[in-house]
């Protein structure tokens, strides 16, 4: 484990296959696509990305790098589109470049347009503690259902949410 001075976050090493899954489902893949760049069935894909602290904490830590990546890009091509908008305005000329300038900064302006806070946790210490927050948690859940419902209302309702979906073209199951 090695940790980086600039961004202060630790940095898991992972096996070469693990480095080459992440780097499929970083780039949009499926877990099944990740696990034939890598050699490995797409359970145990799902499994890393499930149950693997250190495999967790990495996929967050370089989906923050690129979240923040994305965001800087994104503030640099604003302030060109603010400058392409008051050009705009002064000539009265140049409408299409107007046009996508306005749309770009409307965009920009949207809440949570990349919400790092979303990502998760970037430790394995992290990940490992917020799993043990979420167990924690369900049991009061479990418990206050089993009191005010009773318990076969309250084990049905859990059957039923536990259900997976049904599958769809998009979700490759």
């Amino acid at each position: 484990m090695t940790t980086t001075r600039r961004s202060a976050t630790k940095r898991y090493e992972l096996d070469d296959q693990q480095e080459v899954a992440l780097a499929a489902l970083l780039a949009g893949s499926t877990h099944e696509e990740a696990g034939t760049a890598c050699g490995r069935h797409r359970v145990t894909v799902t499994r890393w990305a499930n149950y693997d602290p250190k495999f967790i904490a990495e996929y967050n830590r370089r989906r923050l790098e690129l979240s923040k990546s994305m965001s800087e890009r994104l503030r640099s091509t604003a302030v060109r589109a603010a400058e392409a908008v008051a050009e705009a305005i002064e000539a009265e000329a140049k409408e299409g470049r107007a046009v996508v300038a306005l749309k770009l900064l409307a965009l920009i302006g949207v809440k949570n347009l990349l919400d790092v806070d979303s990502i998760g946790p970037i430790t394995a210490e992290a990940v490992i503690g917020a799993a043990a927050t979420k167990r924690a948690t369900q049991g009061v859940i479990q418990a206050a259902e089993e009191a005010l419902f009773g318990d076969e209302i309250a084990a049905e309702w859990r059957a039923e949410l536990a259900r997976p979906d049904p599958p769809t073209p998009e979700s490759g199951r």
